[in-house]
């Protein structure tokens, strides 16, 4: 199975702070599954073996969960891929490179 890791990498030291020699060294995020979902378990790898699915700033188009969900894979599919034919059509000077959204009803812990 492939899979992707997504995180959120520090890309300078906080004010008046430096990287952890872990931080430094290594990644810690969430792998993604080749069929797109996040698995639960944590992974850390190397910065060596590391490479960003998405960095703070890339430009994203956020994703509503309409009222009666009716979130089928699907269904999910099929949105974002008119969303990858429309907005590149009509707002060609706003390019994307994912997808975002939150949700409770997101939460892993009412699967």
């Amino acid at each position: 199975m492939m899979t992707k890791v997504s995180s959120s990498p520090i890309r300078s030291p906080p004010p008046g702070g430096r990287l952890s020699p872990k931080q430094q060294e290594s990644v810690t995020g969430t792998s993604i599954s080749a069929l797109g979902h996040a698995l639960r378990e944590p992974i850390t790898l190397s910065r060596s073996e590391w490479e960003p699915v998405l960095t703070a700033g890339d430009p994203i188009l956020e994703v509503h969960i309409p009222p009666g969900g009716d979130m089928t894979p699907h269904n999910c599919q099929a949105s974002m891929r008119q969303a990858m034919e429309f907005f590149p059509q009509y707002f060609p000077d706003r390019p994307f490179v994912g997808f975002a959204g939150g949700s409770w009803i997101l939460n892993p812990e009412f699967a």
